[in-house]
């Protein structure tokens, strides 16, 4: 069936042209014939499925390049947030090594001033020394 609905497409087409010639005098192309045997028309359905499914490959790619980028984002915070964490970690260390330093200058002057009879520059030195204390299990806030 699919050969005579071709062929009746190839006798119209023929017949179209010979009556374009002989009876109108247009100079017209004579018609080509097909070389392959694909339908030339897509069902509706079909069309808008390959349409629904070109749009949805889109909005997926759309989706992966904002991903690309929040994950870029992310990276780029993460390296600078280790960066800082670093860096808090030495300034840590560096004060922990004078707070002991201080404490030991202050624990000094305690004892020289409790030689001297001084207690109540040894109670005020003993009150300072409670703010040096090491902080390692407070929490920052």
């Amino acid at each position: 069936m699919a050969d005579d609905r071709r062929a009746q497409g190839s006798a119209l087409q023929d017949a179209w042209y010979e009556y374009m010639r002989a009876e109108m005098g247009l100079d017209v192309r004579r018609p080509e014939r097909k070389k392959a045997f694909a339908a030339d028309r897509v069902e509706p359905e079909v069309y808008g499925l390959k349409q629904d499914q070109a749009a949805h490959a889109k909005a997926v790619e759309a989706e992966r390049g904002r991903i690309k980028k929040a994950w870029m984002r992310i990276s780029r915070t993460k390296r600078r947030n280790d960066e800082v964490a670093q860096e808090l970690q030495l300034q840590s260390v560096a004060l922990e090594k004078e707070r002991r330093s201080l404490r030991d200058v202050m624990s000094s002057f305690a004892e020289l001033a409790g030689k001297r009879g001084e207690l109540a520059k040894v109670r005020a030195v003993e009150n300072l020394m409670k703010f040096l204390k090491p902080r390692e299990n407070q929490k920052i806030k």
